[in-house]
């Protein structure tokens, strides 16, 4: 016989001395204890106390009372994330993701960040897809955190040249101001040398651009990217590489957009 929630609340009771029964009763509405007492007198009257069902139902009592666990990896995903990272390190990334939920606690959303970076595109979005499921705002802080202005050399040249859409010439040629070599050296290799000489006659007049102005212009380019990100559409490098051995049997990286992709001009 399946017991009711009643049922199940009449029968701990009957298993609990009488101070103790009084104690968890304190509190609880005269109604509810009344359906409880008939409860009590049926379960004493038709002798369906049983030792073992008394058992079963404080455990699933002792149950009800441990917090849940409010992220966990599903299905064929987690298998997969397993068998890529390892089960150690799932593990590790499911009780981070745990933590940060409950807590939002900057550092592991950080730490976070740093880890979901170095996963495959896929693996990266998927995680990312999990935690929005339990907490949307929690996504979005921890894609944010993936990129930063100083990551643009990472970014894959697919993403960059999807991002320089946005942007106007003056913007770029103000996020380039005092940029180190290897973000400008990324950005042209990424637009059309007609692009290029924009960029140049437009640095000429902005030379002494304000900081705020340089960092606006910064920013602005950061967000797109992490727009980008949040919508899975943002890659690495390492996301678009294509792993081949040369000659001497050595393995080598080929951007698999590195000769077909051209580069694109800028409007503004």
């Amino acid at each position: 016989m399946e017991l009711k929630g009643k049922q199940k609340a009449a029968m701990l009771l009957m298993s609990l001395d009488t101070v103790t029964a009084a104690e968890l009763l304190k509190g609880v509405d005269n109604k509810v204890l009344q359906e409880l007492a008939i409860e009590l007198e049926h379960l004493d009257a038709t002798g369906l106390q049983d030792s073992k069902q008394n058992a079963e139902i404080a455990r699933q009592f002792c149950d009800s009372l441990r917090p849940k666990e409010i992220f966990c990896f599903k299905g064929f995903f987690n298998t997969v994330l397993k068998n890529t990272l390892g089960d150690e390190k799932a593990e590790q990334i499911q009780t981070q993701i745990q933590n940060f939920l409950k807590k939002k606690d900057p550092i592991t959303s950080i730490s976070l960040a740093l880890d979901f970076r170095s996963l495959d595109k896929d693996i990266r979005n998927g995680l990312l897809a999990s935690v929005r499921e339990k907490d949307s705002n929690a996504a979005d802080i921890i894609a944010g955190l993936m990129i930063f202005w100083g990551d643009i050399p990472l970014v894959s040249d697919r993403t960059i040249r999807k991002a320089l859409r946005r942007i106007g010439t003056k913007e770029l040629a103000l996020s380039l101001v005092g940029c180190e070599d290897s973000t400008i050296e990324k950005i042209k290799n990424n637009i059309s040398r007609w692009t290029i000489g924009r960029l140049e006659k437009k640095a000429s007049v902005i030379s002494n651009a304000s900081t705020d102005d340089i960092e606006k212009a910064r920013k602005h380019i950061v967000n797109i990217l992490r727009d980008m990100n949040i919508k899975g559409e943002l890659s690495f490098v390492d996301d678009d590489a294509t792993y081949i051995h040369n000659r001497n049997g050595l393995e080598e990286i080929i951007p698999s957009n590195s000769v077909k992709d051209q580069v694109i001009g800028i409007d503004g």
